[in-house]
Protein backbone atom coordinates (compact mmCIF):
# COMPACT_ATOMS: atom_id res chain seq x y z
CA UNK A 1 0.00 0.00 0.00
CA UNK A 2 2.63 2.55 0.58
CA UNK A 3 4.36 2.15 -2.86
CA UNK A 4 0.93 2.87 -4.05
CA UNK A 5 0.34 5.25 -2.36
CA UNK A 6 3.40 7.22 -3.67
CA UNK A 7 3.14 6.52 -7.04
CA UNK A 8 -0.35 8.09 -6.42
CA UNK A 9 1.00 11.06 -5.08
CA UNK A 10 4.16 11.64 -7.19
CA UNK A 11 1.44 11.81 -10.22
CA UNK A 12 1.09 15.01 -8.35
CA UNK A 13 4.09 16.40 -8.30
CA UNK A 14 4.71 16.06 -4.46
CA UNK A 15 8.40 15.47 -3.39
CA UNK A 16 9.52 12.15 -1.86
CA UNK A 17 10.04 13.86 1.27
CA UNK A 18 6.13 15.09 1.37
CA UNK A 19 4.82 11.88 0.06
CA UNK A 20 7.08 10.20 3.58
CA UNK A 21 5.23 13.04 5.90
CA UNK A 22 2.01 12.04 4.26
CA UNK A 23 1.99 8.31 4.49
CA UNK A 24 3.70 9.19 8.28
CA UNK A 25 1.09 10.86 9.22
CA UNK A 26 -2.20 9.61 7.54
CA UNK A 27 -1.17 6.20 7.13
CA UNK A 28 -2.64 6.34 3.45
CA UNK A 29 -6.15 7.33 4.70
CA UNK A 30 -7.21 8.06 1.26
CA UNK A 31 -9.52 11.16 2.34
CA UNK A 32 -6.03 12.47 3.79
CA UNK A 33 -4.54 11.60 -0.11
CA UNK A 34 -6.95 13.38 -1.66
CA UNK A 35 -7.34 16.35 0.65
CA UNK A 36 -3.63 17.32 0.30
CA UNK A 37 -3.90 17.32 -3.56
CA UNK A 38 -5.88 20.63 -3.88
CA UNK A 39 -3.30 21.84 -0.78
CA UNK A 40 -0.11 21.05 -2.77
CA UNK A 41 -1.88 22.70 -6.45
CA UNK A 42 -2.40 26.00 -4.62
CA UNK A 43 0.99 25.97 -3.07
CA UNK A 44 0.38 25.13 0.60
CA UNK A 45 3.01 24.31 2.34
CA UNK A 46 2.46 20.12 3.19
CA UNK A 47 4.14 19.83 6.51
CA UNK A 48 1.62 22.86 7.79
CA UNK A 49 -1.60 21.41 6.11
CA UNK A 50 -0.43 17.54 7.44
CA UNK A 51 -0.19 18.83 11.48
CA UNK A 52 -3.91 20.45 10.87
CA UNK A 53 -5.35 17.01 10.11
CA UNK A 54 -5.10 15.80 13.55
CA UNK A 55 -7.11 19.18 14.85
CA UNK A 56 -9.69 18.89 12.63
CA UNK A 57 -9.92 15.09 13.39
CA UNK A 58 -10.09 16.05 16.76
CA UNK A 59 -12.88 18.53 16.17
CA UNK A 60 -14.63 15.89 13.85
CA UNK A 61 -14.64 13.35 16.57
CA UNK A 62 -16.01 15.90 19.77
CA UNK A 63 -18.82 16.88 17.56
CA UNK A 64 -19.56 13.62 17.41
CA UNK A 65 -19.59 12.55 20.80
CA UNK A 66 -21.53 15.88 21.97
CA UNK A 67 -24.01 15.34 19.50
CA UNK A 68 -24.59 11.76 20.67
CA UNK A 69 -24.66 12.63 24.45
CA UNK A 70 -27.12 15.44 23.50
CA UNK A 71 -29.16 13.67 21.41
CA UNK A 72 -28.65 10.06 21.07
CA UNK A 73 -27.98 8.35 17.91
CA UNK A 74 -28.89 4.79 16.43
CA UNK A 75 -27.56 2.08 14.78
CA UNK A 76 -29.25 -0.31 12.37
CA UNK A 77 -28.39 -3.66 12.31
CA UNK A 78 -30.05 -6.38 10.06
CA UNK A 79 -32.73 -4.05 9.72
CA UNK A 80 -32.66 -3.32 13.68
CA UNK A 81 -32.57 0.18 15.46
CA UNK A 82 -30.08 0.10 18.36
CA UNK A 83 -29.27 2.73 20.94
CA UNK A 84 -26.02 3.79 20.91
CA UNK A 85 -24.83 4.56 24.26
CA UNK A 86 -22.57 7.85 25.20
CA UNK A 87 -20.28 6.44 27.81
CA UNK A 88 -19.77 2.92 25.74
CA UNK A 89 -18.20 5.08 22.93
CA UNK A 90 -15.76 6.91 25.05
CA UNK A 91 -15.29 3.51 27.55
CA UNK A 92 -13.85 2.55 23.90
CA UNK A 93 -11.98 5.25 23.09
CA UNK A 94 -10.65 4.72 26.89
CA UNK A 95 -8.64 1.41 25.33
CA UNK A 96 -6.83 3.36 22.71
CA UNK A 97 -5.50 5.71 25.94
CA UNK A 98 -2.11 3.93 25.77
CA UNK A 99 -2.76 1.39 22.70
CA UNK A 100 -2.49 1.57 19.06
CA UNK A 101 -5.14 -1.40 18.83
CA UNK A 102 -7.44 -3.26 20.51
CA UNK A 103 -8.76 -6.67 21.07
CA UNK A 104 -11.90 -7.00 19.43
CA UNK A 105 -13.39 -8.67 22.13
CA UNK A 106 -12.45 -5.60 24.24
CA UNK A 107 -15.07 -2.99 22.96
CA UNK A 108 -18.66 -3.48 23.13
CA UNK A 109 -20.03 -4.77 20.16
CA UNK A 110 -22.52 -1.75 19.36
CA UNK A 111 -20.04 0.72 20.05
CA UNK A 112 -17.56 -0.84 17.62
CA UNK A 113 -20.06 -1.05 15.15
CA UNK A 114 -21.13 2.19 15.44
CA UNK A 115 -17.09 3.61 15.20
CA UNK A 116 -16.54 1.65 12.23
CA UNK A 117 -19.66 2.82 10.47
CA UNK A 118 -18.20 6.35 10.97
CA UNK A 119 -14.93 5.79 9.85
CA UNK A 120 -12.79 6.15 13.19
CA UNK A 121 -12.40 2.55 13.75
CA UNK A 122 -11.14 -0.21 11.54
CA UNK A 123 -11.14 -4.06 12.10
CA UNK A 124 -8.46 -6.20 11.45
CA UNK A 125 -10.26 -9.58 11.05
CA UNK A 126 -6.35 -11.35 10.41
CA UNK A 127 -5.59 -10.15 14.20
CA UNK A 128 -8.80 -10.30 15.87
CA UNK A 129 -8.09 -6.20 16.21
CA UNK A 130 -9.48 -2.90 16.39
CA UNK A 131 -7.68 0.16 15.45
CA UNK A 132 -7.91 3.66 14.36
CA UNK A 133 -8.84 4.18 10.63
CA UNK A 134 -5.52 6.63 10.28
CA UNK A 135 -1.94 7.76 11.85
CA UNK A 136 -3.89 11.12 12.96
CA UNK A 137 -7.01 8.98 14.64
CA UNK A 138 -4.74 7.90 17.50
CA UNK A 139 -3.30 11.39 18.62
CA UNK A 140 -7.59 13.03 18.16
CA UNK A 141 -8.26 10.19 20.35
CA UNK A 142 -6.35 10.60 23.04
CA UNK A 143 -6.91 14.61 22.94
CA UNK A 144 -10.25 14.35 23.03
CA UNK A 145 -9.81 11.31 26.05
CA UNK A 146 -7.94 14.32 27.97
CA UNK A 147 -10.63 16.54 27.44
CA UNK A 148 -13.44 14.27 28.36
CA UNK A 149 -11.71 13.34 31.86
CA UNK A 150 -11.85 17.28 32.94
CA UNK A 151 -15.48 17.32 31.85
CA UNK A 152 -16.59 14.49 34.02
Amino acid sequence: MYHNNKKFLKNYKFTKEEQDLIWRNSGGKATYLTAAIPAKINGENIGEFIKEKPKIRKSEIREELRYVKSFGDEIKISKKEYPVNHKNLMDAFCKFRNADNSGSGEIDGLSKRYRICKNVLFPDPVEDMVRPQSKADPVAIREVLKRWGNEK
